[in-house]
């Protein structure tokens, strides 16, 4: 019989080299091929896209062990998706947000990504320079290239991106991946030793001694459990 750590083991194991594959895919080809990003950026950049895939992964199969009904299961997945997005920063100022419903962008992985990935591609990268006495079209336009003065006129429309910790917010998206790893080994393994109960229980056979067998032995009505084999 299989155990259960066996299997989740074997799913990580095929699981994360498909997510590479995947970031190499939307990622390393676009930004690093046929766009010209900084190449020191590239594998950074494609850790912190598949640890936010993989969380939601994580959080996919947690909802899958724990869901009874598989279309429920869809809408509370796509519901976290879209509040992900909505509680991330970039829609919804955090100065904006009041509680409790500011409990969300803190919970959402979105914000820790967005703030890490503008601060890995950015900080590296060379652009034109910009004068504002010249050019009152652009919503950016500053007179420097350097990449971190770039980021940081950014930040003056998205305050989400300010403050850049990458080791620690990379490190809060792993946190909740293990909370979702944890909660789904729960429910996958409260389920199969439910229907493991429920089997053994459907299977046990009564038997009971007719009107006749009693009339002839003179003994009272008996009942006999036989467990299955």
């Amino acid at each position: 019989m299989i155990k259960p750590i066996h299997y989740i083991l074997a799913k990580i194991i095929l699981t994360l080299p498909i997510i590479v594959i995947f970031a190499l895919a939307a990622l390393g080809i676009p930004m690093f091929v046929i766009q010209t990003f900084d190449p020191s950026s590239f594998v950074p950049t494609l850790v912190m896209w598949s640890l936010l895939i993989y969380l939601f992964e994580s959080l996919a199969e947690m909802i899958a062990a724990w869901s009874s009904d598989a279309i429920l299961g869809m809408l509370i997945y796509l519901s976290y998706w879209m509040l992900s997005f909505l509680f991330g920063g970039i829609f919804l100022m955090p100065g904006d947000i009041r509680w409790p419903l500011k409990f969300l962008y803190y919970v959402m992985p979105f914000q820790y990504y967005t703030r890490n990935i503008m601060y890995i591609v950015f900080r590296n990268s060379i652009f034109e320079s910009c004068f504002p006495e010249t050019n009152t079209s652009s919503s950016i336009c500053i007179n420097s290239a350097n990449g971190f003065d770039v980021l940081e006129e950014f930040q003056k429309y998205f305050p989400v991106i300010k403050n850049p910790d990458p080791w620690h917010d990379a490190l809060k998206i792993v946190g909740m991946i293990l909370v979702y790893k944890t909660l789904y080994l729960i429910g996958f393994i409260w389920k199969r030793t439910g229907r493991s109960f429920s089997v053994n229980k459907a299977s046990t056979k009564t038997y009971h001694f007719s009107d006749s067998d009693e009339k002839e032995s003179g003994e009272e009505s008996s009942m006999i459990l036989v467990p299955p084999v």
